[in-house]
């Protein structure tokens, strides 16, 4: 059952909900602005408030900054005034309200597909297809930012089309979908130096390891760290969810015997909700897509 469902007008675009680490609050992204929501944990709701923010390039992903209290955007733009990619940040107030507070940070490189921002809000790492495929930019406590590392994957691993990357919550792992065929390794897992923030390949799975995933571009991962699942096999009728064990290492293992099926539904994304308070929520959380 779902817990809030939201009418917007169809011209908007919606990107993934991201929740506030320190108040209990969410932002979500409705181009052409951001708006701020208030979570009721105890009657388990979710309001829309009247406070917005317009969007001056439309945002392709959305995460927080706990370390900096500020949202992270990717954007690309193609118009007559050429082309931009790149990162923002927006500081929100000790209230959660947002800020005019602004940082740009240009990347070269292609479309963003995904932006990950680390549990600790040092390090946000844009994924996409072009050259470079990664960049992992550090975030300073004021929101500005600076380019530490760029990856080219084609030359040597085999890892083409980046479409989706999840950080562990310690922060050690990051976790990659590649969107491509057999031929090539499809979820990559990379270890992160947790003092210049550079991420280094640790595990690449291919469907020698596991079953290729079919529309497993959604994925979430446990918010003790163990898991990540992926959506796959997605239909109008069913959507199975393939579960992989996440090892002290950073290597993953695919659990087959995990595998569950949802009946009569649709993912566009996926989530954990963390608990506001241990008591409101399972071990491994609410899963909500």
């Amino acid at each position: 059952m779902p817990i809030y469902n939201e009418e917007f007008p169809k011209e908007y675009s919606l990107t993934s909900p991201i929740f506030n680490k320190k108040l209990p609050l969410l932002y979500v992204g409705i181009d052409p602005i951001c708006a701020r929501y208030t979570i009721d944990y105890n009657q388990k709701r979710i309001a829309i408030t009247t406070d917005t923010i317009k969007l001056d390039i439309p945002a392709q992903d959305i995460d927080y900054s706990s370390w900096a209290n500020c949202l992270v955007f990717s954007y690309a733009y193609v118009g007559p005034a050429g082309s931009a990619k790149g990162v923002k940040t927006i500081k929100v107030s000790s209230d959660g309200h947002f800020t005019t507070d602004t940082h740009w940070l240009d990347i070269h490189g292609g479309v963003n597909t995904d932006l990950s921002v680390s549990p600790d809000g040092r390090w946000a790492v844009v994924i996409g297809g072009g050259d470079p495929e990664m960049s992992i930019v550090g975030i300073n406590d004021d929101g500005s930012m600076k380019l530490l590392q760029q990856i080219d994957f084609k030359d040597e691993t085999r890892i083409f089309n980046p479409y989706e990357i999840h950080f562990t919550p310690n922060g050690r792992f990051l976790i990659l979908y590649c969107d491509d065929s057999t031929d090539h390794y499809y979820i990559v897992s990379l270890s992160i130096n947790q003092e210049t923030g550079w991420a280094t390949i640790v595990d690449m799975i291919n469907y020698k390891k596991a079953p290729l995933l079919s529309g497993g571009e959604n994925a979430a991962i446990t918010p003790d760290g163990k898991f990540v699942v992926f959506a796959n096999s997605a239909t109008s009728e069913k959507i199975d969810l393939d579960v992989f064990h996440i090892e002290e290492d950073g290597k993953l293992t695919w659990l087959p015997d995990k595998k569950i099926t949802i009946l009569n539904a649709y993912i566009s994304d996926m989530t954990f909700v963390p608990p506001w308070r241990e008591t409101l929520a399972p071990p491994h959380g609410w899963l909500a897509h």
